[in-house]
């Protein structure tokens, strides 16, 4: 588990969107990979922005038209993290 944790914190700071997807899918965390950046680093899954960077007018344009702030998927998503994460 450990290294997949790794791994899929890694994909996320270094901007690997389909190794995100990857590692979450195995995960058995499905569709809800989209998430896990805006979950773990308050970035969207296709966000370009430096670590600690402001959201751009784009990214906070997508956040509210596509609900993606929505506390039921970020409910629903914890609920399928496993237990050590």
């Amino acid at each position: 588990f450990m290294s997949e944790f790794r791994q899929l914190w890694y994909a996320m700071c270094t901007f690997d969107n389909i190794k995100v997807k990857e590692i979450a899918y195995r995960m058995g965390l499905g569709e809800h990979y989209r998430y896990l950046p805006l979950l773990f680093m308050y970035r969207t899954i296709n966000s370009t922005k430096p670590l600690g960077g402001k959201f751009s007018p784009e990214e906070v344009s997508y956040i509210k038209d596509n609900d993606e702030m929505n506390l039921e998927k970020m409910g629903m998503l914890t609920e399928k993290l496993p237990a050590n994460m």
